[in-house]
Order: C-alpha cells, then sequence, then structure tokens
C-alpha cells in the first residue's frame, strides 16, 4: 500500500509538474521575477494584482497567446501597496461547504487565537504560523478546513481551507486563489493553493509553506477560486513556462 501510495502521489506530481526552461536557483529568495507563460486563452485569462503585473501578450497562429508577467513577492510592511478604494465582496467572510467559519470547532480555534489585543495583519499571521506548524504535509484526501482541523495534515488546499476559516472566523476577509509554486525538490512549478486577507490591503501568504510574505514564484492563475472551480483546467497540464530577472 506503501508503494501504491507513493506512486500514485509521483503519478500527481508528474502530471502537474511544469517544468521551466532551466532551474531557479534559490527560489524563496527570490522578490522580483519575470516569466512566459505560453500556450494561454484569452488576454484576461491571468489575473493581475499589486505582486503580478503583465507586460505584455503576443498572439500566435493558433489564437493562443504568448504572456509575460513580472511577479514580485510581498512587500516587507502593512501599508506599502496603492489601493483601489472599492466595496469589499461580502463573500470574502461567507462560510462555504468547504470552508466551515462557523463550526464551532473553527470558531473555539479562532477565539483561542485571537485571544490577545492585536491588528487584523498580526491575528493573520499568527493564524498562518499555527495552521503551518500543526497540519502534516501529507497528499491525503482532505477536503474541508474542518477535516483538516480533526486529521492535523493534508497538502496546500488543507492548509488554505483551514487558514481561511479560521481568518474569516476572526473577522479577516480572506479569499482562495490558485496557481503555480515553484518546487525546489522537484525542480519545477506545480499547481498550488494559497489564500489571500484582507487588512486593509490585500495580502498573499502561504500556510503550507509558512510563508507571511508568498514570494515571487506564487504565480496567480485565479483569484477567486469558489466562483469557477473548472478555471484552472485551461492551464492544468498545457502551459510551458520560462523565466529570467527582470
Amino acid at each position: 500500500q506503501k508503494i501504491d501510495e507513493a506512486m500514485t502521489i509521483s503519478s500527481i506530481i508528474t502530471m502537474s509538474l511544469v517544468k521551466p526552461n532551466k532551474p531557479l536557483p534559490r527560489p524563496y529568495k527570490k522578490y522580483d521575477l519575470v516569466y512566459q507563460i505560453h500556450p494561454v486563452g484569452s488576454l484576461d485569462s491571468i489575473p493581475e494584482d499589486h505582486r503580478q503585473t503583465i507586460l505584455k501578450s503576443e498572439k500566435q497562429a493558433d489564437g493562443n497567446y504568448i504572456t509575460t508577467l513580472r511577479v514580485k513577492s510581498e512587500p516587507d510592511k502593512i501599508g506599502r501597496i496603492p489601493q483601489k478604494k472599492n466595496e469589499l465582496n461580502p463573500k470574502y467572510m461567507e462560510e462555504t461547504a468547504e470552508v466551515q467559519s462557523h463550526h464551532p470547532m473553527i470558531r473555539a480555534l479562532a477565539r483561542e487565537l485571537s485571544a490577545d489585543s492585536k491588528s487584523k495583519w498580526q491575528l493573520a499571521k499568527d493564524i498562518n504560523l499555527w495552521v503551518h506548524l500543526n497540519l502534516r504535509k501529507e497528499m491525503v484526501d482532505t477536503v474541508t478546513a474542518l477535516d483538516a482541523l480533526l486529521e492535523r495534515r493534508g497538502e496546500c488546499q488543507s492548509h488554505t481551507f483551514l487558514f481561511t476559516a479560521l481568518a474569516r472566523a476572526s473577522g479577516i476577509p480572506t479569499r482562495i486563489v490558485n496557481g503555480l509554486v515553484y518546487s525546489k525538490e522537484y525542480e519545477g512549478f506545480l499547481y498550488h493553493a494559497w489564500p489571500e486577507v484582507f487588512v486593509g490591503e490585500w495580502r498573499a501568504m502561504d500556510p503550507t509553506f509558512g510563508q507571511d510574505r508568498a514570494d515571487a514564484t506564487h504565480i496567480k492563475l485565479t483569484q477567486n477560486s469558489d466562483e469557477n472551480p473548472f478555471r484552472m483546467m485551461e492551464f492544468v497540464g498545457k502551459v510551458s513556462i520560462g523565466w529570467s530577472s527582470p
């Protein structure tokens, strides 16, 4: 069974791995990178934000695009991101089937983590650290935040669901994004999930990696994964990536 499980995990990784044009040295120390991704189906397929800017999109003969984008790590301090005065969508505080932010066990842990008086940003960092330290990094069939809390293990989606439930239960608007992140072990990009919190500005974090500031290897492909869970299928198994320094 162990061998079968290992083979299954290996197959999943092989299927989802996107090898870049060259290995990325010291990936988690990268603060600013330029990527070329293709094929991309349309001009609005890849979202932009304060971290991620599309530099150009070149249409190809087959109708797809080669998209060049620049991705930066999160700034080290709050308040350095220009804000647009958009009304915050209430869905970022909602409970869902996967994110049970109203469940008594989730709410009890959220109260425990927020017991000390602190800023929303500090609380988000505390939740991020708790999830990172208390969930074993395992490929298991953990499909909700409550599953992750009860089993104390899971992959990136489990970490992200639990973080999102705890953050929303603590009054922090949170959204789940999906994309690609670089794996030093496999020398390539793997499909990945991570949360973004609104603490006066949107900030990308990664409880799986234990990063308060998502690094520049986090390439966001979908911004609101609960709206269209199949949006990622535009990319999985189809894209190639090249990278360079800006």
